[in-house]
């Protein structure tokens, strides 16, 4: 069963950030000076090399980024190293969660984010720890990271819509709470139906879909709730112009304590079924009325 839903989570990453074809999942790639690409490029543990022009923003993960021409859009590197040459030019924000750049020259027009990480020192504290830790701990890491990594994602790639599905959950909470509840026992109801017509082959594409659907609910309504959250925490102590994904991080923090804590799983399985009513709710919004 833990495999099927893994499957499923992949599933969910590429419809939700690689589906359309202006987003493009690559490892390695080199836009030459003088060539256009079109779209978005997310890389994991590749090399991206830009001496021409990028139309959208980069996502790059672990790796290493190279910059010397143009990116329309902003530029987002995690774990990774990053070069950015005199020459170079981003037209929205640059946002790292790493080690600093090795070289910073070029102009960028939005904001600047430093979130600095010794990547060297992590790997030689906290790496030894875990070779240390029972199984139960180090699988928990792993999911935990994984969830942070593709809400980063959705929360770059989508911000907009996390910003409005922010604004309905901070104005509709009760409702969300019921629709949550509602939408839960529907799930529960199609998947045994599902499973059901399952014996007969032809429920296998319903049962699927309905597991791929509860799935880009439930990642969006995640990062919707994480996001608002934390938004809740840095005004409630007055600070403001943080940073959006600070917010995103701090909500994050606490969802990732809930995992190791006594009697944290069960609060997040309530937190899930909430996430999940988020996502309905954004989805359905025009009939639902909000």
């Amino acid at each position: 069963m833990k495999k099927v839903l893994l499957i499923f989570l992949l599933l969910v990453l590429n419809l939700t950030v690689f589906a359309k074809d202006e987003y493009r999942f690559v490892k390695n790639i080199e836009v030459k000076k003088g060539d256009v690409f079109a779209g978005n490029i997310v890389s994991v543990e590749g090399k991206i090399i830009i001496n021409g022009n990028v139309s959208d923003s980069i996502i790059i993960l672990g790796g290493e980024i190279e910059l010397n021409g143009e990116v329309t859009g902003d530029v987002i590197c995690i774990a990774s190293i990053v070069k950015i040459k005199h020459e170079s030019k981003i037209g929205g924000d640059l946002i790292i969660l790493g080690e600093a750049p090795q070289s910073n020259e070029g102009k960028v027009v939005g904001a600047y984010h430093l979130f600095e990480l010794n990547l060297d020192k992590i790997r030689k504290t906290i790496l030894p720890l875990l070779t240390g830790s029972n199984n139960f701990f180090i699988i928990n890491l792993i999911k935990t990271v994984l969830w942070f990594i593709l809400i980063l994602i959705v929360f770059f790639i989508f911000s907009d819509k996390i910003y409005m599905a922010e604004s309905i959950v901070n104005d509709n909470l009760k409702k969300i709470a019921l629709i949550s509840l509602i939408g839960i026992i529907i799930f529960i109801l199609l998947l045994i139906l599902f499973i059901f017509f399952s014996f007969l082959i032809i429920g296998i594409p319903f049962l699927l879909g309905l597991f791929i659907f509860y799935f880009i609910a439930l990642t969006f309504g995640r990062t919707v709730l994480l996001y608002f959250i934390g938004e809740k925490i840095f005004l409630s102590i007055n600070k403001k112009n943080i940073p959006p994904v600070l917010y995103l991080f701090i909500g994050f923090m606490i969802y990732a304590v809930l995992l190791f804590v006594p009697g944290g799983k069960f609060i997040l399985l309530i937190i899930n079924i909430f996430e999940f009513g988020i996502g309905l709710s954004y989805f359905f919004r025009r009939k639902l009325k909000f």
